[in-house]
C-alpha cells in the first residue's frame, strides 16, 4: 500500500538566516456578513518559542487560527512569514511558506496505516530525494508512534491519534506549527505525554508553536508567551505569570464581580487562574 501513496503537489521552500525568521500577525481582523469576529490581533511567533492562544468560548480563537493558516482569508491585516505576506495564499500553498497545522477534530485517514497517513504528507515535500516513508518513520519516532507504524490509524487510542496528527504536520518540515486544541478529550496521562512531545520537538527543531487550548494548566506550563482574546479583541499578551495576574483576563474568564471577590479574599500574590504544576521547561 505504501508504494501507492502519491503526492498531490510538491512543496519547495528556501532556507533563510535565523535572524530573519519569524511569523507576525499584524492588525488581523475578520468579518462575517458584518459581524466582527476578530479585530486588530497583533503578536509574533518566533522559532523555538511556544505561544499560547486562550480565551473564553466565542472569543475568536478559531477565527484567528483559521485566518493565520489560510483556511479563512482575513478581512483586514497581514500574516507575515519571514517578511512575506501569506494571508492571500491558497490553503494548499501555505505549507510551502513553512506553516503546518492540526485541527480541533481529528482528520486522519482511518483506513490507512499509521505510516501511510504520515507518508501522504511527506510525499508533498520536495526534500532532495529523501524517501517519504523514511521521513514518515522519523517523525513517528518523534511522537512515540514508531512501534505502531503498520497499524490502521483508526485502531489507535484517542491520544495516539492526536499525536499522529502532529506527526503528519511535522512531516512537512514546518518552521511554524499551529495546534488547535491538541489536548481536547485527553486524559491527564495523555496530556502529560503530549506536553513532553511538544516541548521536545520545539527545542529539537526550533519550531515556533502556536497552541490554541482550553486547558489553562497546559498553557501555563508549556508556553513562553500567552495571547488572550475576548469577544474578538486581543486583551492581553505576556508571560504565563503576567497573564495569571492580569485583571482583564481574570474578568474575561470569571466575570467582574467574581474576580473582584476572589482578588479580595485571596492571599497576596495568589493567581486566580490555574497555574498547573511547576514549569515544564525553561523559555528558549
Amino acid at each position: 500500500m505504501r508504494d501507492r501513496v502519491q503526492p498531490c503537489c510538491r512543496i519547495i521552500r528556501q532556507k533563510l538566516p535565523d535572524d530573519l525568521q519569524f511569523r507576525a500577525v499584524e492588525n488581523l481582523g475578520k468579518k462575517f456578513a458584518g459581524l466582527v469576529a476578530l479585530e486588530n490581533a497583533n503578536f509574533e511567533i518566533k522559532p523555538g518559542i511556544v505561544t499560547g492562544l486562550i480565551g473564553p468560548n466565542g472569543a475568536g480563537k478559531s477565527t484567528l487560527i483559521n485566518s493565520v493558516s489560510g483556511v479563512v482569508p482575513p478581512s483586514t491585516g497581514r500574516v507575515l512569514i519571514d517578511g512575506q505576506d501569506v494571508a492571500s495564499l491558497a490553503v494548499h500553498a501555505v505549507p510551502g511558506a513553512g506553516l503546518a497545522r492540526t485541527f480541533q477534530n481529528i482528520r486522519l485517514f482511518k483506513n490507512l496505516t499509521v505510516i501511510e497517513n504520515v507518508t501522504v504528507a511527506a510525499s508533498a515535500l520536495k526534500a532532495g530525494g529523501e524517501d517519504p516513508a523514511a521521513r514518515a518513520l522519523t517523525v513517528l519516532s518523534e511522537v512515540g508512534l514508531a512501534e505502531f507504524a503498520d497499524r490502521l490509524a483508526g485502531t489507535l487510542s484517542y491520544g495516539a491519534q492526536r499525536r499522529l496528527e502532529i506527526a503528519r504536520a511535522l512531516a512537512l518540515k514546518p518552521r511554524y506549527l499551529l495546534l488547535d486544541e491538541p489536548a481536547a478529550g485527553m486524559n491527564p496521562a495523555e496530556t502529560e505525554e503530549l506536553m513532553h512531545v511538544l516541548d521536545r520537538i520545539r527545542t529539537k527543531y526550533r519550531l515556533g508553536l502556536l497552541v490554541v487550548e482550553h486547558d489553562l494548566k497546559l498553557i501555563m506550563r508549556l508556553c513562553d508567551v500567552v495571547v488572550v482574546l475576548n469577544k474578538g479583541q486581543q486583551i492581553a499578551i505576556g508571560t504565563p505569570a503576567e497573564i495569571q495576574a492580569n485583571p482583564d483576563v481574570i474578568e474575561a474568564y470569571i466575570g467582574r464581580r467574581r474576580s473582584t471577590a476572589q482578588a479580595r479574599n485571596a492571599p497576596v500574590g495568589t493567581p486566580v487562574l490555574p497555574s498547573g504544576a511547576p514549569g515544564l521547561h525553561k523559555p528558549a
